[in-house]
């Protein structure tokens, strides 16, 4: 949306980024090339973004609209990378005063920051300088915070609230029989590649730092099972990054995944047992939704039936990402970025673990995975780059330090009356937008309610 080019040389080691004219920031500061070094350069030193950003060697200021971007690798994917974190655009204002610009962030957008309250609301108002002529549409919007699925379908019903976001498998079925009668409105990553659900296992604490441990529940676990369980048929099941169809799929079987196997297990739990002179325990970390408690409780009850104690704790969700990022859990459901390819989740399988706050949130290190992403990111050839994936995914298959459990599949359903959800396109072309690298993330620029 901000950039008119964002360029590579032949190798990849250098990007030129030119922004677009005109644009500013709600403060009224332009947003030109020293507003976007400062941003590439606060994200690439600073705290998690720099894991992710550990490619870039410099930044360099060419005239007022363009930045060149160094790499100490070839890195091809860089400008997918800007899709993400960060390739969101603050203030220098607010990047200045970093304790302010949390309580009163200033952007870019059709939309500008009016009140917060956390754990409960957004409110933002309609941009008077926004950029693209005519837009937005909405005078407002307020965002409301609802953890919980049911009453998010609820407050939907309900018409308190015109759109809500659907990431439970009942969410899913329900929406799709309020599409089928009217009721709704519904956008989906059907038929897409999508992230997975996988239960995160810390290898660098017991009892999964022992590879015995991680095989025992890989192989005890049935996600075929829990996918007609727990996810009522809704979500497929998954052994790995790729669901069918995708050029880098693999089958569990041709990746080396373990094949689901209660006898094997069993004697896996045994043999950990014989080594460590315990049972085989582990403590995971769900959201408090009670959606994902029915998918703790089956894979609570597939590892009793090989021997195995799973005490499930519910935590909120920025303390289990907390908790999972600071490496203080043994076990936690979370979920592998894989999309829209697997470069996306390179600062998680690729990078070194760090000390306290790891994006490596598994403290797996394995530099033959590193070696493949690495190699993935020195072409644009995308063949090549699915093969170098396709040995990620049997290196995941050996490592075994997430376990897959379903490909996901998330929605927004709306109620008839709005219009535009899902209409907005990326500036002079006719590619549908959505904010980051989620699919179902619209950027709203183009919604509006029906009198």
């Amino acid at each position: 949306y901000l950039a008119e080019a964002i360029t590579p040389n032949a190798d990849f080691t250098t990007w030129t980024i030119r922004v677009r004219p005109g644009v500013t920031f709600h403060n009224g500061e332009p947003f030109d090339a020293a507003a976007l070094r400062l941003n590439l350069e606060t994200a690439r030193t600073n705290g998690l973004t720099a894991q992710a950003l550990s490619f870039i060697a410099s930044t360099a200021i060419v005239d007022d609209r363009t930045v060149t971007v160094s790499m100490t690798r070839p890195w091809s994917t860089f400008a997918m990378a800007l899709s993400g974190q960060a390739g969101y655009m603050a203030a220098p204002a607010m990047l200045k005063d970093p304790q302010e610009g949390a309580r009163h962030p200033i952007g870019t957008g059709p939309f500008v920051f009016q009140h917060w309250t956390p754990d409960s609301s957004l409110r933002v108002t309609k941009n008077a300088h926004y950029w693209q002529p005519g837009l937005p549409y909405l005078d407002g919007i307020e965002f409301k915070v609802l953890a919980d699925a049911t009453s998010r379908q609820n407050a939907l019903n309900g018409r308190s609230v015109d759109a809500v976001e659907v990431n439970t498998a009942q969410g899913l079925l329900d929406a799709q029989a309020a599409l089928a009668d009217g009721r709704s409105q519904v956008i989906n990553t059907v038929g897409r590649d999508s992230d997975e659900t996988i239960i995160a296992l810390n290898t660098a604490t017991e009892p999964f730092n022992d590879p015995i441990a991680r095989r025992a529940l890989a192989v005890g676990l049935d996600q075929t099972d829990l996918a007609q369980r727990a996810y009522s048929g809704a979500l497929p099941a998954a052994t790995g990054p790729f669901a069918e169809g995708s050029p880098a799929y693999l089958a569990g079987a041709d990746a080396g995944y373990p094949a689901h196997d209660v006898g094997e297990a069993r004697r896996l739990v045994a043999q950990y047992q014989s080594a460590h002179g315990k049972p085989l325990k582990f403590s995971a970390l769900l959201p408090p939704d009670p959606a994902f408690a029915v998918v703790g409780q089956t894979l609570q009850a597939q590892a009793k039936d090989i021997g195995v104690e799973m005490d499930l704790q519910t935590v909120e969700q920025t303390t289990l990402i907390t908790s999972v990022l600071g490496g203080n859990y043994q076990a936690s459901g979370f979920v592998l970025f894989s999309t829209p390819t697997l470069d996306r989740a390179y600062p998680f399988i690729a990078t070194k673990p760090a000390f306290g706050l790891s994006l490596n949130f598994t403290r797996n290190d394995n530099p033959r995975i590193t070696a493949a992403m690495d190699a993935a990111r020195a072409t644009d050839d995308r063949a090549e780059q699915n093969r170098q994936y396709q040995i990620v995914q049997r290196e995941l298959a050996l490592d075994l330090d997430k376990i897959f459990l379903v490909h996901n599949i998330t929605a927004i359903q709306s109620d008839p009356a709005v219009r535009g959800i899902g209409s907005a396109t990326f500036p002079g072309t006719t590619t549908p937008a959505y904010a980051g690298l989620s699919v179902c993330t619209p950027l709203l620029v183009s919604a509006w309610l029906r009198p």
